[in-house]
């Protein structure tokens, strides 16, 4: 039986390639759009941060889920990392 993976399990090099290009084509869209597709994932809105990569200062743009509660938000990684920060 297989195991569902959890935050800080490593997962195969091709798990890995896959969710980066996954979530690659979720930014594309969601731009290309503006938001209509890939504005909703799971029933929760979704948006983009962009930040400035620590070692390499490129711009990294990545989905995230947001909720709402009143003045208040709460943001969540639509894709997981190493507890650690950085690769794997």
């Amino acid at each position: 039986m297989r195991r569902a993976y959890y935050p800080g399990m490593k997962m195969p090099k091709w798990a890995q390639q896959a969710v980066k290009l996954v979530s690659k084509l979720h930014v594309w869209l969601f731009r290309l759009t503006r938001g209509w597709i890939g504005g909703r994932m799971m029933g929760c809105p979704v948006g983009l941060l962009t930040t400035k990569g620590r070692k390499s200062y490129r711009m990294i743009t990545r989905p995230l889920f947001y909720l709402q509660d009143g003045e208040h938000y709460y943001v969540s990684l639509a894709t997981t990392r190493s507890p650690r920060g950085g690769r794997t």
